[in-house]
């Protein structure tokens, strides 16, 4: 998997550093995990054993990319889109 790309639920573009504290986590750590996962469970799984501040779920999952979901503390949807 490749090219992770975080945005709003208005398709609005947000930095992946939003994802995490500036102690717990870097992009870095977040683009080797995207790449090393082979299946969407995969993702998820590899993804909420980094140390970010919300969860992942799989929220959609085609041929052409996967869409996971994670919902921050102020009740607000992020989605993160990996490319196959």
């Amino acid at each position: 998997m490749k090219n992770p790309e975080l945005m709003t639920v208005h398709g609005e573009k947000e930095n992946l550093s939003v994802l995490y504290s500036k102690e717990n986590c870097t992009v870095i750590k977040i683009y080797d995990t995207v790449e090393e996962s082979k299946t969407a469970e995969e993702l998820v799984a590899n993804l909420n054993k980094l140390k970010l501040l919300n969860k992942f779920k799989i929220d959609r999952d085609n041929p052409e990319y996967v869409r996971l979901v994670t919902t921050d503390y102020l009740g607000d949807k992020h989605y993160l889109v990996v490319k196959k």
